[in-house]
């Protein structure tokens, strides 16, 4: 079980369908980009979560775009209720954070800790 501080983001990976009979699409080469750009049905979502004490879940949730409910079914029943959640500005992550009553949610805004990095170096 996650408790203390706990982070949690997500990643996305192109799906393979190597070894298949019937791709459903013309074959690709190696490394040839995918006919739709950003997250699509073309992708595989991971959801990952890690504690401070070094407890990591990471679990595969589907394709596409995650929803609250898709990472609560993944990493909801590891969290301990009374965690600190760290997260990106992601809003499904906010969902999922009231889902679990007593999880306390922080969010980070990147790109201004990335622009106060730059300045302050």
């Amino acid at each position: 079980m996650l408790k203390g501080v706990v982070e949690s983001d997500k990643t996305f990976f192109k799906k393979s369908l190597k070894g298949r009979k019937t791709l459903g699409r013309k074959p690709k080469k190696r490394g040839m980009k995918d006919k739709k750009r950003g997250i699509s049905n073309l992708k595989i979502a991971v959801v990952v979560a890690r504690d401070r004490n070094g407890q990591v879940i990471a679990q595969k949730d589907g394709t596409g775009q995650v929803r609250a409910e898709e990472i609560d079914a993944v990493i909801g029943s590891y969290i301990n209720p009374s965690s600190l959640l760290c997260t990106d500005t992601a809003t499904n992550y906010k969902k999922f954070a009231l889902f679990i009553n007593e999880l306390k949610h922080e969010t980070i805004n990147f790109s201004k800790v990335r622009n106060w990095w730059k300045k302050n170096k």
